[in-house]
């Protein structure tokens, strides 16, 4: 923010120095805005009929991760604490591939890792977090009754290169009731 001061009718203003430290906070500088590394995240989320629930994670950065003991968190609406937590394996993700986990009832994709308490609904927020339990990314607002993905899928735009703390329907391609990309995401 500039400090200004009327000379004669002018503006004359000054603008202080600033220097974030990107890299010390774990941050890269793009365009001269501290963003999270690319990393792991979700890139697609399909709620379709029935128990037809997959969570799709893509791996964003350049090196394999090791997804042991990161965890999906499912909060239903309205609440902050979430009702079920699934643990991911041991899975070395090499850079530009997916993990896809969904109900074992599911029958529009055979996923990954198969787990029963993926039961969400449109109004349920989702979350991953990292070995550390540091939020990687979510989908929904964790506490609200918000409806951003009820009857659809969503896929993760292009130019969307990590997760976010913070939900924005504007990130993501809206798909019909039981369509899906699974297995891939195209950055």
């Amino acid at each position: 923010m500039g400090i200004c001061t009327d000379i004669g009718g002018v503006a004359d203003c000054y603008y202080p120095f600033v220097s974030d430290d990107c890299a010390g906070d774990g941050l890269l500088c793009v365009d001269g805005v501290c963003v999270p590394p690319p990393g792991v995240f979700f890139s697609e989320y399909v709620e379709g009929t029935s128990l037809n629930k997959y969570l799709e994670i893509y791996n964003g950065s350049s090196i394999t991760i090791d997804l042991f003991e990161y965890e999906i968190r499912l909060y239903p609406k309205d609440t902050s604490s979430p009702a079920s937590c699934i643990s991911l394996p041991h899975h070395m993700l090499a850079p530009g591939m997916v993990y896809v986990v969904g109900h074992p009832a599911g029958t529009l994709y055979v996923p990954d890792q198969e787990d029963s308490s993926l039961t969400f609904v449109g109004i349920d927020a989702l979350e991953l977090v990292d070995p550390s339990l540091s939020q990687v990314d979510v989908i929904g607002i964790i506490g609200s009754a918000y409806n951003f993905g009820e009857d659809l899928t969503l896929v993760r735009k292009a130019w969307i290169l990590s997760g976010t703390t913070v939900f924005d329907i504007g990130e993501w391609n809206q798909l019909p009731l039981d369509t899906h990309q699974l297995g891939s995401h195209t950055p």
